[in-house]
């Protein structure tokens, strides 16, 4: 059996990558560590990246990162795949702070990237002011199977209208 350190990064296919990283950036917080290709990538905290954003005709799942212990980790990943059967798939698409990696496909045909380390980035994140709307919106939500408008507030505080 496979043994992986965790679960380190997503890449994410999109038709329009300036847009999806403002959204990263500006909404969700996150910050743009580094581009390559036309990819983008994003950090949460101190490693490298947590999101990779693609170029692509549709969304979807690019890869899932899984992060081994070391390169001895990532050689049992390699004879325990091949075992099983599995082919080794080319890393095509640039992938900027990690260390040695290879690239399988589960049943369902999502590429997985297992992947020896991700360099840490010793700058700390940029403080950043909340994105919180400045008007009140209105919305309807169901309730109970009955309409009911809501109003919400900077902040996301919420108000029945």
């Amino acid at each position: 059996m496979i043994q992986i350190k965790r679960v380190g990064h997503v890449g994410l296919k999109v038709p329009d990558v300036d847009r999806v990283a403002a959204f990263y950036e500006n909404i969700v917080g996150l910050e743009i560590s580094d581009r390559s290709d036309g990819a983008v990538f994003l950090r949460c905290n101190d490693e490298h990246h947590c999101l990779g954003l693609y170029p692509a005709a549709e969304s979807g799942l690019h890869h899932l990162g899984l992060e081994v212990h070391d390169s001895e980790a990532l050689q049992r990943v390699r004879t325990s795949l091949g075992q099983q059967g599995l082919e080794l798939v080319p890393d095509e698409d640039p992938h900027p702070g990690i260390g040695e990696s290879a690239c399988y496909r589960d049943p369902d045909g999502n590429l997985l990237k297992f992947y020896e380390g991700m360099k840490h980035i010793d700058q700390p994140l940029l403080p950043r002011e909340p994105n919180f709307p400045t008007k009140s919106r209105k919305y309807c939500v169901f309730k109970g199977g009955e309409r009911e408008v809501v109003t919400t507030f900077p902040f996301g505080l919420f108000s029945a209208a």
